[in-house]
């Protein structure tokens, strides 16, 4: 089978008085040039140099969003009274927004939080929860290992993208049913997706 084709349309080009404007990024500036110029490639001229200033457009990871993020780790104590993680080693904070266990978001955005705990010796049938809650009081999300016959060192994992205002804070929550445990570790960490 035979394929078509069809002609493109000529390129039409400006009458000779017409001028291009050419962005020059190097020089921060619009220059012109004149058809017959364009078409030689002839080099931009001095005097064509228009001082309008050229807005930097580049897009880099610091315009999309100041680094922040956190990770820490804790070997804290934790009973069956359901209670704030406070103690942590912090391994990272970029940003400066992680204390006393508690993520305070500095912008307005998107973030992704991680958090996964595991504790020894856990009694059969017994739970260990973890709980993520904002701004002290609203509970967004948990997560619960169970100590079974064979293995009683139950993990618990927690995952998301949340959306927090500035000023918004996070924090963990620990619980054991066993009665008083170390964690082993929690690991409690974050990082802003973007900026909204």
């Amino acid at each position: 089978m035979p394929i078509k084709t069809t002609a493109l349309p000529p390129l039409t080009v400006p009458a000779s008085d017409d001028v291009f404007p050419i962005v020059d990024i190097s020089a921060g500036s619009t220059k012109k040039i004149t058809r017959e110029n364009f078409l030689k490639g002839a080099p931009l001229p001095a005097d064509t140099v228009d001082t309008q200033a050229v807005e930097d457009k580049s897009v880099t990871s610091e315009k999309l969003s100041p680094t922040v993020g956190f990770y820490a780790t804790s070997t804290a104590n934790i009973n069956a009274t359901q209670s704030l993680v406070t103690v942590y080693t912090e391994v990272a904070d970029y940003g400066s927004d992680f204390a006393s266990g508690v993520f305070t978001a500095p912008v307005t955005g998107l973030y992704n939080i991680n958090i996964m705990g595991l504790i020894d010796n856990v009694t059969a049938d017994n739970r260990f929860v973890l709980f993520l809650y904002k701004n002290t009081s609203t509970y967004i999300i948990q997560s619960m290992g169970l100590g079974v016959v064979g293995n009683h060192d139950p993990t618990a994992t927690i995952a998301l993208n949340i959306p927090l205002a500035a000023d918004d804070t996070l924090g963990v929550q620990a619980y054991s049913e066993s009665g008083t445990k170390a964690l082993n570790p929690l690991i409690f960490s974050g990082y802003l997706v973007g900026k909204v």
